[in-house]
């Protein structure tokens, strides 16, 4: 969560200790695994992230993993795909989900992603 909640609108002030360190490790870790010079992951794959915020509200939370699976759909599962020199290749879109910083968010979201198979 970078926002606190807040109860007469979706998402309340910004969270600077929290909220906003949480982000920026994640956003770190990501440009230092996608960073080639550091040798985490082969050559030419990335990692990538959409980050979220659930404002401290498992409804919200919720609600917005229901958004992600509807536009993702179609990236769950393994997909096939033709090269141009003919050969094919297996590409997971979505891996996994990193849950929330709630515990009764991630038990909800956790609940909802089982039924794609996408593990949190």
């Amino acid at each position: 969560m970078v926002h606190e909640r807040e109860e007469d609108m979706i998402c309340g002030p910004v969270m600077p200790q929290g909220g906003i360190q949480a982000l920026e490790a994640m956003l770190f870790t990501l440009d230092y695994i996608n960073d080639p010079s550091n040798g985490v992951i082969a050559r030419g794959n990335k990692v990538g992230a959409l980050i979220l915020d659930d404002c401290d509200k498992d409804t919200y939370g919720l609600e917005q993993a229901v958004d992600f699976i509807k536009g993702s759909i179609s990236n769950i599962h393994d997909q096939e795909y033709k090269c141009s020199d003919g050969s094919s290749s297996k590409v997971k879109v979505i891996d996994g989900v990193v849950g929330a910083a709630s515990s009764v968010t991630s038990i909800q979201v956790a609940n909802l992603l089982r039924l794609f198979k996408i593990p949190q």
